[in-house]
């Protein structure tokens, strides 16, 4: 098996450098993505990003320390220059990178370096010889971990020196196809949604009690759910892949925070309240839960809870990819437009080529006034991102701003593209050029698909046009955001 967090105990080298000042409580840490030695990145680089994941999970156990999430520190994939950083993440102080290099048959280096982003200072360094047949060497992580702890004086309670000591698996097989799971999931297409989830299911069978491999499954049926396939087919698999992880965690944050989410995109409501907070409770570090939270609020018209746990949220993880496009939604459906718009210029300056960030805020733009402004935000989103979803908000926005004639192109382009869109926004562009009953047909059709646009269903200002209409009032009954149903909800 081809396994890149591998090293004993009895191979771990330590070297330590000058000492820096004495570092405050909570040192802010961001590990950056592992390199790989030149000619390896094809074979190891999934490897290698599965060792900056595991690196970070085990910081973020150390209470001592606040530390980067994956999401952000994955943004600096390509891009480590300090000032970079800087810019992007400027409360970050301390900086852990590594490189990943062949030292022989079956035979890894991974050496990593600690860094003062204030003054360039070195406080850390450690060079660790990795074999990758040996499954206890696993313990690479808690090595490093400690080291990082170490170097910046953070003491590690016993009972998170315990659970640094945990190997996710001692089945060889098992992680190699749980990498290779994380890799696909990570290339955010259809098909490769679709064949992680079979990596994800064959390293279960390999070891039925490797939790990491039902929360990555688990994530990966929630993609499904959210972006490729009707979601209404896909929904229970995102439940029962979850249930079936709580059955080997019960009291995991991050599943009850996954399930929280999922069950705010499917308009379970009162379900989605019960499951988010019982993320809290047990984690107020979870951006994810923040999110749920914020889409919670923005749903049933709370703006200024909305914008506060959108606030939290990106706090906890700045860099974000699906919070910087929910995030903005959630603020202009409830008609926090300068909140929208500080919130979409901050992102697409963080995510330059993010296209649906683009068209996000394009939406966001005409909807606050600025027709012309949302067309060109709008024009650069479909540039970037030629998805049916970008081109169905550039169609709202042509529409809009009053150019009608090239709405009904783009969304014959966008139904021609095969792939499952929510007939949510599809509504709303149709609306543009006063084709209403069309636009009733596909909200709908979006409540039986159980579309997750149609969170925003009893704010949606695009929306104002069907109001009048019954059958909208019916709509709202069945996703649950009429007024009876709404007061019966917490804040």
């Amino acid at each position: 098996a081809l396994l890149v967090l591998l090293a004993a105990a009895a191979l771990v080298g330590w070297r330590w450098l000058p000492a820096g000042p004495s570092v405050a409580a909570r040192p802010y840490v961001l590990v950056l993505p592992f390199g790989v030695a030149s000619g390896a990145v094809e074979e190891w680089g999934p490897y290698v990003d599965q060792a900056t994941r595991g690196v970070i999970g085990h910081l973020r156990k150390i209470s001592g320390l606040q530390v980067v999430p994956t999401p952000s520190a994955f943004a600096f994939r390509g891009r480590k220059a300090r000032d970079h950083i800087r810019a992007q993440l400027p409360d970050v102080r301390f900086v852990l990178d590594g490189e990943v290099s062949v030292a022989g048959p079956r035979q890894l280096r991974v050496a990593v370096v600690l860094e003062d982003l204030h003054n360039g200072q070195l406080l850390w360094s450690h060079d660790l010889p990795v074999r990758t047949d040996e499954a206890g060497s696993l313990a690479v992580q808690a090595t490093i971990a400690r080291g990082v702890s170490r170097a910046l004086r953070v003491a590690i309670p016993a009972d998170e020196g315990r659970s640094l000591d945990d190997l996710p698996t001692t089945n060889l097989l098992a992680y190699e196809r749980y990498v290779a799971g994380r890799h696909a999931l990570g290339q955010m297409t259809h098909e490769s949604v679709r064949q992680a989830i079979a990596h994800f299911d064959a390293a279960i069978a390999l070891d039925p009690a490797f939790f990491a491999a039902f929360v990555a499954r688990s994530d990966a049926y929630r993609q499904l759910f959210a972006v490729f396939e009707p979601p209404a087919q896909m929904l229970q698999a995102v439940v029962d892949s979850l249930s079936e992880a709580q059955q080997l965690q019960p009291d995991s944050a991050e599943l009850w925070s996954s399930l929280g989410l999922t069950y705010v995109m499917a308009w379970r409501w009162k379900d989605a309240w019960i499951a988010l907070n019982a993320a809290k409770r047990r984690d107020q570090t979870l951006a994810q839960t923040e999110l749920g939270l914020g889409l919670y609020y923005s749903a049933i018209g709370e703006a200024a809870l909305a914008r506060r746990a959108l606030e939290a949220a990106n706090r906890l993880d700045p860099l974000n990819p699906e919070l910087a496009d929910w995030g903005q939604w959630a603020l202009f459906m409830v008609g926090e437009h300068e909140a929208a718009r500080a919130w979409g210029e901050q992102k697409m300056r963080q995510h330059p080529d993010a296209g649906l960030v683009f068209s996000g805020a394009g939406v966001g733009a005409f909807l606050a006034g600025d027709p012309a402004r949302g067309v060109s935000l709008a024009q650069q989103g479909a540039r970037l991102d030629r998805s049916p979803l970008a081109l169905i908000l550039l169609a709202q926005a042509y529409g809009a701003a009053g150019q009608g004639d090239k709405v009904r192109p783009l969304l014959q382009e966008a139904d021609g593209a095969g792939t499952y869109t929510c007939p949510y926004e599809s509504a709303a562009a149709w609306i543009t050029v006063g084709e209403r009953e069309r636009a009733l047909a596909l909200l709908e059709d979006a409540v039986a698909k159980r579309s997750n646009c149609l969170i925003f269903l009893r704010n949606d200002p695009r929306l104002r046009p069907l109001h009048d209409d019954p059958r909208f009032a019916a709509l709202l009954a069945r996703v649950g955001l009429d007024d009876v149903a709404l007061r019966s909800y917490k804040r």
